[in-house]
């Protein structure tokens, strides 16, 4: 998959959506939650954790990093250099893992956040996504010039490649985002009085 998105931006929004929509949700979902009550049994570390994983911190947090990314001086780079590469994919799942702590926390001292905050979080974290995905599928012109020099996979223009990238950091990023938005209305909606979410 990384040779693949080294030469094509639609590839490389494939492996983005990975590293960030399904990758963190599944490590926290993994997590024993003995191990993490082992590691927050410190008060300072504890008081600073449920400071930061917060809807609102961590929705600075991580659109302050992907936003960044996106920034084409910043993505150039990371095309042409595999460590920075590599730094960028790590960046994207801890702050995505950051992102959605809220949503699948199994941690007491870090519990999920309600209902009604989580639909509003995952509302607005739909938003990036979508004006970055809209804007590379409308610009018109290659916003990566990485991507004009090399030959790509079935003999797409870079053009092409860029509106296909779009679509798909659109679409299914904002899918996945109200599906999980919408499965935590319905599980509020048909438990009055039950402040769990997913």
């Amino acid at each position: 998959m990384d040779t693949l998105a080294l030469v094509s931006l639609s590839m490389h929004m494939v492996q983005h959506l990975i590293l960030i929509l399904i990758v963190p949700p599944l490590i926290i979902l993994s997590i024993p939650p003995e191990i993490g009550s082992l590691l927050l049994r410190n008060g300072g570390v504890r008081a600073i954790a449920q400071t930061i994983f917060t809807p609102v911190a961590v929705f600075i947090i991580y659109n302050a990093i992907f936003v960044g990314w996106h920034v084409p001086g910043n993505y150039d780079l990371a095309i042409r250099d595999q460590e920075v590469h590599a730094l960028e994919h790590v960046t994207f799942v801890l702050s995505a893992i950051l992102s959605w702590w809220p949503v699948y926390s199994q941690q007491p001292e870090i519990p999920r956040s309600t209902p009604g905050m989580l639909m509003l979080f995952l509302f607005f974290m739909s938003l990036p996504p979508t004006v970055i995905g809209a804007l590379l599928t409308f610009a018109g012109y290659v916003i990566y010039p990485s991507y004009e020099a090399v030959a790509r996979p079935w003999g797409m223009t870079a053009q092409a490649d860029q509106e296909l990238a779009g679509l798909i950091m659109w679409l299914p990023g904002g899918l996945i985002y109200f599906g999980v938005l919408t499965v935590i209305f319905f599980r509020w909606f048909n438990r009055p009085g039950d402040d769990s979410a997913v």
